[in-house]
């Protein structure tokens, strides 16, 4: 489970089709209910998979809802979706 969206570094250089992932170790923590995510960027699936070589690491701070049927992984990327930043990624 992950998103492709373009990556913008800070040279305002456009990385096409990168490939973000929840991270392996640190991906998210918190309480109860508040959770504080790490989406890493990949250039490719294939860095991603070794979870080596990220580009850039985004935070976001989300509600777990206990009452959901989804597990927290398909919450979590369901919320990364609803933030400005990945307004246009897309699942992969």
């Amino acid at each position: 489970m992950a998103l492709q969206k373009d990556y913008i570094n800070e040279l305002n250089q456009t990385i096409p089709n990168c490939y973000w992932k929840v991270g392996a170790d640190d991906g998210f923590l918190g309480g109860k209910e508040k959770l504080y995510c790490k989406i890493y960027c990949y250039e490719n699936k294939e860095q991603a998979d070794l979870n080596q070589n990220e580009l850039y690491v985004h935070e976001i701070e989300f509600y777990y809802d206990f009452l959901k049927t989804d597990n927290i992984m398909v919450q979590i990327y369901e919320e990364i979706k609803t933030h400005v930043f990945f307004e246009d990624a897309i699942d992969v």
